[in-house]
């Protein structure tokens, strides 16, 4: 997810880096916007989805 947004950003020439959006998905995780499954910090080691 971060990679995928990341390089959408970058087509878009938003600067942003991958700590700042994993930090984004945890703040989202953490207000029951997004479902996260493990921990978010790590970002190879857990998943994000939308909330059903």
């Amino acid at each position: 997810m971060i990679i995928l947004v990341e390089g959408r950003c970058q087509e878009l020439s938003v600067p942003i880096s991958h700590e700042a959006i994993a930090a984004r998905l945890k703040v989202l995780a953490d207000s029951n916007r997004i479902e996260g499954v493990g921990d978010i910090r790590m970002w190879r080691y857990s998943e994000v989805r939308l909330k059903d």
